[in-house]
């Protein structure tokens, strides 16, 4: 009787039969082992740079939110004859008056910068607009004739991004 071809006389058996495709059970073994650890360390990996684009993203929308308010601010306080502001005594919100001359006429004008549920609010003789999201707290305080504003901003809850600024802003002389 004639044994099959590969089965004894030393040779290892065949696990292939030559022609078909298709894997044997042992490589399907080994390649979901190598695949089992390779997938968690790619997963974390993935979730690490979701992570970081966020916290990125955060961090440019608290500095835009920063940038905003202090653009209103240069232009705003410079303009200031008054104030309700006590000397050397911070304030979570500050009204600034002052009186454009035209043609002999005066025009008074008031402004109010105040937080309002993490946003800053700029009112200009009435009409409010806000200038900054994410405020978790601003403070302005009179010393001579200057402002100091401290805004501090946050993008999003959770991720510990935020933005500090601290500006010294002089006001106009009466005239």
């Amino acid at each position: 009787m004639r044994r099959p071809r590969g089965c004894g006389g030393g040779e290892a058996p065949r696990t292939r039969v030559p022609g078909r495709p298709g894997f044997t059970l042992l490589e399907l073994v080994v390649s979901t082992g190598v695949l089992a650890l390779v997938l968690p360390v790619v997963g974390g990996g993935l979730f690490q740079l979701t992570r970081l684009a966020q916290k990125t993203n955060a961090g440019h929308q608290a500095q835009a939110a920063t940038r905003n308010a202090v653009s209103w601010l240069v232009r705003d306080v410079p303009m200031a004859q008054g104030s309700d502001l006590v000397e050397g005594i911070p304030s979570a919100q500050a009204t600034f008056t002052w009186a454009d001359h035209y043609e002999g006429a005066e025009e008074p004008h008031t402004l109010t910068y105040a937080l309002s549920g993490g946003d800053l609010v700029r009112t200009y003789d009435g009409t409010a607009t806000v200038v900054a999201r994410g405020v978790q707290e601003v403070s302005f305080l009179l010393v001579g004739p200057y402002v100091t504003v401290d805004i501090l901003t946050a993008a999003a809850p959770g991720l510990a991004v935020t933005d500090r600024q601290t500006l010294k802003l002089a006001r106009r002389a009466n005239s």
